[in-house]
């Protein structure tokens, strides 16, 4: 297959040849080198190869491992994203944390999104076979705080520990894989393995299972893997040159930013967090923009079709875990069915997404063309999904239904209102008692009380359940308009590559190198 990273090749003894531009229609699959960055962030393609050494070939044995134990590392990941929403309710109850019981999910994500960007920078300077083996063992010991927490205190320890784990298992498996060629990734059911082993192993031994399988993962990958050529710039330096060469000013205000933005929106909306996130944004810009060896290159934001995509990604991603995530919980509180019937809806929507990424590589990567209207398209079934949702999602609808098809917040404050407005009119009164006060916070935290047997009366699980259903209408609406929202960023990224200057590339990636010649002198 013909790559612009083939042509440039033909073309090196041609001075006038011109650097190859990433336009929207060009093939997503490329030869190995057309995916390594260089740390001014031009692509490697921009630069003349050289003579470099060939990377060894991988015998069946080495490859055998490396794809099971990879598999194993990326469900592991995957799963304790979706899996809580199955045993929140068992864990809530143990640890007495209804209240807080959000923050099961919460603070994994945060930890895994802020870890998942130094982890990319780090994988680019240390051998991958170090870094997948110090991200599997991060794992495996926040597996273990989180089985054997006494509180809620602990427990949230764990998964923040499990979630930096996470994030880089994410990146790192990313990087591998891409490096391998021929691999892709699915959706775990993890809500549906967690769901169905509850009832079997308990939740602590649930999470504690995790550790040796994480731990014997990356040790496999970390054998298997051959030895990588370091960076050209880092190969000669010891580990503490390669450390003192971080940019430090530049991992810290990227990750505060990303935790005060993410917690400025788990639960209610606090505007504090979310203004501090600006500030910190603004320093990392600044930081950025002088380091010498930036977490994240500037001029990759500096284009339109870039950021507006990853903006759009953003959203569409939040909006797709109202699903991976709510689903479950609709069934647990509003059908008042199972843990692992709970998580088993979902297998029709991991079904659903693993024949759209097969038809995506059969109709598009592999073929020259414009992805700009299909991406569109794609997003616009989305978003419609999403709506007919909001309307099915209720006791009346079957359940076959519902299962084949950032809002963590939206869902729990109406929620919350709709127990509340329930409640006081069952009552016939103004102002709820702290019974009701409490029985409320029980709900929130823990559907499977909606069922329980013994815990509500009838005209009470009446009320949790028109709540519950409120609750996921508001949420999939909001989630709906959201991906409106993502489809008018993804159009603006426009379908043409960028304008390109005759000496090559585009006129920022020009300009930029115009610069660090100009530094070097």
């Amino acid at each position: 297959m013909t790559t612009p990273f083939n042509t440039r090749r033909h073309g090196d003894n041609d001075s006038s040849a011109t650097s190859p531009t990433v336009a929207e229609n060009t093939p997503l699959l490329r030869s190995e080198s057309s995916f390594v960055t260089a740390r001014d962030g031009s692509p490697a393609s921009d630069r003349q190869p050289g003579p470099g050494p060939e990377q060894p070939p991988l015998g069946w044995k080495r490859t055998t491992c490396i794809v099971f134990s990879m598999w194993a590392l990326i469900f592991l990941q995957a799963s304790n994203m979706s899996g809580i929403s199955t045993t929140q309710s068992t864990i809530a109850a143990d640890l007495d944390a209804y209240e807080s019981a959000m923050w099961f999910t919460s603070a994994y994500m945060i930890s895994m999104s802020s870890v998942a960007p130094l982890a990319g920078r780090l994988a680019m300077i240390f051998s991958p076979a170090t870094m997948v083996l110090l991200a599997s063992g991060c794992f495996s010991v926040g597996a273990l705080v989180t089985a054997v927490a006494p509180t809620f205190a602990v427990f949230i320890l764990g998964r923040v520990v499990l979630g930096v784990g996470s994030g880089g298992i994410m990146t790192l498996c990313m990087i591998l894989l891409t490096a391998a060629q021929g691999f892709t990734l699915g959706v775990s059911a993890g809500a549906v393995v967690f769901g169905a082993l509850l009832p079997v192993l308990g939740w602590r031994l649930l999470f504690g299972a995790q550790a040796p399988m994480a731990a014997l993962a990356g040790l496999g990958v970390s054998l298997s893997i051959p030895p990588f050529t370091a960076d050209e710039n880092t190969k000669d330096k010891t580990t503490l040159q390669k450390l003192a060469g971080l940019d430090y000013a530049g991992a810290v205000s990227l990750t505060v930013t990303i935790v005060l933005f993410l917690y400025g929106l788990s639960g209610t909306i606090q505007p504090l967090p979310i203004g501090l996130s600006l500030i910190t944004l603004a320093i990392f810009l600044a930081v950025e923009s002088r380091a010498k060896n930036p977490v994240l290159p500037l001029t990759v934001l500096k284009s339109r079709g870039v950021l507006l995509s990853c903006f759009s990604q953003l959203g569409f991603m939040a909006a797709r875990w109202t699903v991976l995530f709510y689903a479950p919980i609709f069934v647990l509180a509003v059908r008042g069915l199972s843990p692992a019937l709970a998580g088993s809806i979902l297998i029709p929507t991991n079904a659903g997404f693993g024949i759209g990424g097969l038809l995506v590589g059969a109709l598009h990567i592999r073929h020259a063309g414009s992805f700009w209207f299909p991406g569109l398209l794609t997003l616009a079934l989305f978003s419609m999904t999403l709506f007919v949702l909001a309307f099915v999602g209720n006791a009346a609808t079957p359940i076959w239904l519902f299962g084949t098809t950032i809002g963590g917040g939206v869902f729990t404050r109406t929620l919350r209102d709709a127990l509340v407005a329930g409640f006081e009119k069952l009552d016939g009164g103004e102002g709820l008692d702290k019974a009701r006060e409490k029985l409320i916070t029980v709900l929130i935290g823990s559907p499977a009380v909606v069922w329980k047997h013994g815990v509500l009366s009838a005209a009470e699980r009446v009320v949790a359940v028109v709540g519950y259903e409120r609750a996921l209408e508001v949420l999939y609406k909001s989630a709906a308009v959201m991906c409106v929202l993502v489809l008018v960023m993804q159009a603006g990224t426009g379908w043409k590559a960028a304008e390109t200057k005759g000496n090559g590339g585009s006129e920022e990636e020009v300009d930029e190198r115009e610069r660090d010649r100009a530094t070097e002198a």
